[in-house]
């Protein structure tokens, strides 16, 4: 009987001891965060390896990235905006602005130019124009004026110029892809037939050596079209009056005659002297680089290397220990009491 009580005890004292040392997960885990901005989608960014946060130190363990926003890298550019005055007559002031905007960009005054210009001859500028038709008919109707818009070379201005007819040309021919539609409908069994020619239903291509016939069909003439090809176009079917029937496609060139109607007039600027102001601007404008920007979250995880309650939970295990080979001496000295 005692040496079964001696097994409980000592079992207990087992079970205690387990429970007491039962590993206590006490690794501080801490979390830095740093957002940057790179080309390189994959750059990295250098965490210390290692840190001390009220008095714990932690090692870096893990560093996970993110990229969270994409765009297209800019940078700032010097440009600059050069604007001319108009003619000013001599004695006439001129103030140019100290600021303005062009296209979204502020551009400020940098200096200007005064250009003195005497012009003893008058200026004088020949304008020519055309419209082209795709008959003779339409150019044999064209208007006698036309106006042109052009820049005047002398004010650097453009101008609407009244011209005169001058002639009709001739230009070459060009050839445009386009089709013809062609619609079989059966024959007998073995044929279909289209305008009176008769075509096998098995044959591969329809109407080969008919190059006229196809043509004439919708009014033209094989000097203004060339087939290119016949073919099949889908399988045969009934239509709407209860017709077999088979559809083919023929691809071919036609020829586009052009006629040029001319016209010409002329610019005349008389003589004039005054004085020009050149303007000098500069700004800045944001211009992409071809690259993309990426805005990149880093999230670095610490943990603790120095462990604080690791160590309060080991002095703990102690002090439970310490108890419990207390209580076990305390028994045995009452146990030897005993006998």
């Amino acid at each position: 009987m005692r040496l079964l009580k001696n097994k409980i005890f000592f079992l207990s004292l087992i079970f205690m001891f387990s429970f007491c040392i039962t590993p206590v997960s006490a690794a501080g885990v801490m979390q830095k965060e740093k957002t940057y901005t790179s080309t390189d989608k994959k750059k990295e960014y250098k965490f210390n390896e290692n840190i001390t946060e009220n008095g714990d130190k932690y090692k870096l363990y893990n560093v996970d990235y993110q990229i969270v926003k994409e765009e297209p890298e800019t940078e700032n550019r010097a440009v600059s905006y050069i604007k001319k005055s108009r003619m000013l007559e001599s004695g006439e002031a001129y103030e140019p602005k100290q600021t303005i905007v062009v296209n979204g960009i502020t551009y400020h005054l940098e200096y200007s130019q005064r250009e003195e210009v005497t012009a003893d001859e008058e200026y004088t500028q020949t304008v020519t124009g055309y419209t082209d038709y795709a008959s003779e008919e339409a150019a044999l109707n064209a208007p006698l004026h036309k106006t042109v818009k052009t820049v005047n070379k002398k004010t650097n201005k453009t101008e609407d110029v009244d011209c005169d007819y001058r002639g009709i040309s001739s230009l070459p021919a060009q050839w445009e892809d386009s089709v013809i539609n062609i619609t079989f409908i059966a024959y007998d069994k073995q044929y279909f037939a289209w305008q009176g020619i008769l075509i096998k239903k098995n044959v591969k291509t329809p109407l080969l050596g008919y190059d006229e016939q196809i043509i004439k069909s919708i009014g033209g003439n094989t000097n203004d079209y060339k087939i290119q090809s016949v073919s099949w176009k889908g399988k045969a079917y009934t239509n709407s009056h209860g017709t077999k029937c088979r559809d083919a496609v023929a691809k071919v060139k036609r020829k586009i005659n052009r006629y040029r109607v001319s016209y010409q007039g002329e610019i005349r600027n008389n003589a004039k002297r005054g004085i020009y102001y050149t303007i000098t601007y500069s700004g800045i404008k944001k211009v992409e680089t071809g690259k993309t920007l990426y805005t990149i979250k880093a999230t670095a995880i610490y943990k603790s290397v120095s462990n604080k309650t690791a160590i309060i939970a080991g002095l703990t295990v102690g002090v439970v220990l310490a108890i419990v080979l207390a209580v076990g001496i305390i028994y045995s000295l009452k146990q030897k009491q005993k006998k």
